[in-house]
């Protein structure tokens, strides 16, 4: 389990599971525009840190990585 900015990034997968992602309490039974506008204003919170703070993760990681590849391929042809 990793802990950045407050948002846990878990191998279970907090990432894909949008239940979770909303924290009230009772927000899925609610139904109508009770529901609608409790949802939508808990997106603005659910977007940036808990979702928005992961997926900046795992793009950070994926982008260093092919930086690294990328570093990697232009070293063997400099070198051959």
């Amino acid at each position: 389990m990793l802990i950045l900015s407050g948002a846990i990034l878990s191998a279970g997968g907090d990432l894909f599971s949008p239940q979770e992602w909303y924290r009230t309490p009772g927000l899925w039974d609610l139904s109508g525009l009770d529901f609608l506008g409790r949802f939508l204003f808990e997106t603005l919170f659910v977007v940036v840190p808990r979702v928005g703070a992961q997926l900046l993760l795992l793009a950070s990681t994926a982008a260093c990585l092919l930086g690294a590849v990328y570093q990697w391929v232009l070293y063997r042809r400099a070198i051959s």
